[in-house]
């Protein structure tokens, strides 16, 4: 029990440092770019009814804790353990994507593709797939998958490229 607690405590201490960075990703975000209106943002990051932001770091590590045992926690490094914040963005080059916020929690055993939700003083993370080598899949069932896709940014615009276009018309078009 108290090997749990000390693996738990090094995570939370790992996550803390970058939610401290992913709360202020959106607004830098937001300021660097004058397309970004604060009430588009908020309608094009609504979520579907499977995706359930829980408190803190609670999805990330249920979802570490489900991969791995506490001793395989324990022996990871750091190089086996990486976090790497995203963002997808209209002015992307050579291929423009809709704008999109992404952290992908990386591991030997697969990626948690997640995307981060400031709420006030606190960063919650709501998992969206699973990513294996270009493999996309769903959490909940790693056998189901959207497809694969060269970056983080391409599986964001196939999942919610229909809504955010909406918002971002002219995002992809040409003339942008």
């Amino acid at each position: 029990m108290e090997i749990a607690l000390v693996t738990d405590t090094r995570l939370t201490k790992t996550l803390h440092c970058i939610v401290r960075a992913c709360m202020l990703a959106p607004l830098l975000l937001g300021l660097a770019s004058n397309t970004l209106h604060a009430r588009e943002q908020a309608t094009a990051l609504e979520h579907g009814p499977e995706q359930h932001p829980v408190s803190n770091f609670d999805s990330v590590l249920g979802w570490i804790k489900g991969k791995f045992t506490s001793a395989e926690i324990e022996r990871m490094s750091p190089e086996e353990f990486r976090i790497e914040p995203h963002a997808c963005s209209c002015a992307d080059k050579p291929d423009p994507h809709f704008p999109y916020l992404i952290v992908l929690f990386t591991t030997p055993k697969g990626d948690l593709v997640a995307r981060p939700d400031g709420h006030e003083n606190m960063t919650k993370f709501t998992p969206l797939a699973v990513r294996r080598g270009e493999a996309y899949c769903m959490v909940d069932s790693e056998e189901q998958c959207y497809g694969s896709f060269a970056n983080v940014c391409d599986f964001t615009d196939f999942r919610y490229g229909s809504m955010l276009e909406q918002v971002f018309p002219t995002c992809k078009t040409a003339d942008n």
